[in-house]
């Protein structure tokens, strides 16, 4: 078996070149940088060596896209999978696509399941909802993983590392509602989530969601015991978190405080993806620990602002 993957030198690129890697004939890498790849394809430009990666291929692990809000967002994510789409077309493989639960509209609570009502906030989850309508409409074999935040080592948001040391520095936390929860998933469960969907040839839907979610206490609860910590959860009350979530979306407030609407969201939400589906009707099982894979990374990026630091003053 042929394998490919696109995007193989990012986030969850990489995890997934390491678990094919020795369970295929032949793996296929490939990113537009070209970074410790075999090929090279540039959804920007639209160019890149797409015959010579697609020929013979029997699944396509799609992992590219840039992970902006601006309209570039829309042309590299969209339009250059409309353009591979065309590209590709003589050519037979199932493409299992790596996409995003902010393709969801969004609810203060209650299950979000995989058919849920679409209503994406920025032009970078409107662009990933683009991408999933093309394949849709324009393939017979695909595979859709949706998973919620990504987290790991490396992880390219840093609302981890500064969650964290909101904790370290303030030692008192302002939450929202009793129950919040962070739906978030380890880079290493995704990378197998794509492995599975696309390796299992009969499914019940082509779309799953990858979501192991934990509540906002408990990974409270673990950092202070981590850091070894005395924090102290100061609550809002529900109307006062909904009052927030509208005026801190306006411009100015949110340069005054630093805090956004998307913050307040994040932190106070009762809403959950279903991450249970694709344990059911694919046997996947959850084995990544979500809050020690977020303390990794924040303990890698305080290291890297150490060796820094020392850098500039030798």
């Amino acid at each position: 078996m042929i394998v490919g993957i696109l995007g193989a030198s990012g986030f969850v690129g990489k995890q997934l070149a390491l678990v094919m890697r020795g369970r295929v004939a032949e793996l296929r890498l490939a990113s537009s940088r070209g970074d410790g790849v075999n090929y090279e394809i540039d959804l920007n430009r639209r160019t890149g060596d797409v015959d010579r990666f697609f020929d013979g291929l029997s699944i396509f692990f799609n992992c590219a896209g840039v992970n902006i809000s601006g309209t570039d967002a829309l042309n590299i994510n969209s339009e250059g999978v409309k353009w591979l789409i065309e590209q590709t077309r003589k050519y037979s493989f199932r493409w299992v696509q790596l996409s995003s639960v902010g393709i969801y509209r969004r609810q203060d609570s209650g299950l979000i399941e995989v058919n849920a009502r679409y209503g994406p906030n920025n032009l970078y989850e409107r662009s990933k909802l683009a991408v999933d309508l093309s394949l849709m409409n324009n393939l017979d074999d695909y595979r859709i993983i949706r998973p919620s935040s990504i987290v790991g080592e490396g992880m390219t948001s840093s609302w981890g590392y500064r969650l964290i040391n909101k904790i370290v520095e303030n030692h008192t936390l302002f939450v929202g509602n009793s129950g919040a929860i962070l739906n978030v998933v380890d880079v290493q469960d995704v990378a197998r989530a794509l492995m599975i969907a696309g390796w299992t040839d009969s499914v019940p839907q082509n779309i799953y969601i990858v979501n192991d979610p934990i509540y906002l206490s408990k990974f409270i609860d673990i950092v202070t015991a981590a850091l070894q910590l005395e924090t102290k959860l100061v609550r809002s009350i529900p109307f006062a978190v909904a009052v927030a979530k509208v005026i801190i979306k306006m411009p100015f407030l949110t340069r005054l405080t630093g805090v956004s609407g998307d913050a307040i969201d994040f932190l106070s939400t009762r809403r959950v993806f279903d991450g249970a589906a694709i344990c059911k009707q694919l046997n996947f099982i959850y084995r990544g620990n979500v809050a020690d894979s977020i303390l990794q990374d924040y303990f890698a990026k305080i290291k890297k602002c150490e060796t820094s630091t020392e850098n500039k003053n030798e």
